[in-house]
């Protein structure tokens, strides 16, 4: 893992703002990292779904390139242990907390 990822101003991104993850244990970090931040959670969905969109273009392609294909698939999955990572950290805190998520947070749930 990267030891100088402490903060999201740190956190390496391509030129289009995305992510970048090398491995999952980054994708838990970033989810930890934004987890309270239902803008950033929302852009997870988002990427994801581009990526999803790139792979399936990929894959439609007469002759598809394979490790485009594996690499996009990677990226998504790791997009979506992000958000997923995020929702089970607000589920978490809510029952400890004894609490209900806000509607912020909820708006941040989406069905991608």
């Amino acid at each position: 893992m990267r030891d100088n990822i402490s903060n999201l101003d740190n956190w390496p991104k391509t030129r289009g703002g995305e992510p970048i993850f090398k491995s999952t244990n980054e994708a838990l970090l970033y989810a930890h990292l934004v987890f309270q931040e239902p803008d950033k959670q929302q852009d997870l969905c988002h990427y994801r779904v581009n990526t999803y969109k790139k792979l399936k273009a990929e894959r439609e392609r007469k002759k598809p390139n394979i490790d485009q294909v594996f690499a996009l698939a990677v990226r998504a999955q790791f997009f979506r242990e992000a958000f997923m990572e995020c929702l089970r950290i607000q589920d978490e805190l809510y029952q400890v907390g004894g609490g209900q998520p806000n509607e912020t947070d909820a708006s941040a749930r989406c069905d991608y």
